[in-house]
């Protein structure tokens, strides 16, 4: 059962570090082209001959793309470099929610990340969930009574609900 587990959640890093890469890679793709369409657009005369010069709109769009795909350069180092922490310890969960935090941001920021950065989150959800057991969630409840009518938890060994004295079965 251990080896299993061991085995899916090195499955599933590797899935984070693909979709890390994934990001990263579609980042210089999207970068590259944008310099190339500002610079062509700027040498050719074909911006300004329609009105729209270098330093004005389409100057702006440039920078504004160039700054999102290097966020998106940067996120997906940002989480590589997370992702051996999170798998050092998968029940740390701060790095596990930094990385999907950084995934979320990847996938708001930069509409072609969307692939590398749904594979992050579904993979860091199903590490955080896997890493919490369920007698993790339910251990406060063990050796306590639930009152069906109510719902006040009391001592095992108790017979009556002490709220509303409802006798227990």
């Amino acid at each position: 059962m251990e080896s299993s587990r061991n085995e899916t959640s090195n499955i599933l890093f590797t899935m984070i570090k693909i979709g890390a890469i994934l990001i990263i890679l579609d980042a210089v793709f999207r970068l590259g082209l944008v310099i190339f369409i500002g610079s062509v657009a700027y040498s050719s005369g074909f911006a300004s001959g329609i009105g729209i010069s270098i330093s004005g709109s389409l100057g702006i769009v440039v920078v504004f793309l160039t700054i999102l795909m290097v966020l998106g350069i940067v996120f997906g180092l940002l989480i590589l470099s997370q992702t051996r922490k999170v798998m050092e310890n998968p029940k740390d969960t701060i790095h596990s929610i930094y990385v999907l935090v950084l995934a979320l941001l990847a996938f708001i920021v930069g509409g072609g990340f969307v692939v590398g950065s749904l594979m992050v989150i579904v993979c860091i959800a199903l590490i955080m969930a896997s890493s919490t057991s369920v007698s993790d969630i339910f251990s406060p409840l063990i050796g306590k009574r639930i009152c069906p009518n109510c719902g006040l938890v009391s001592a095992g060994s108790a017979n009556f609900c002490p709220s509303c004295g409802r006798k227990f079965q």
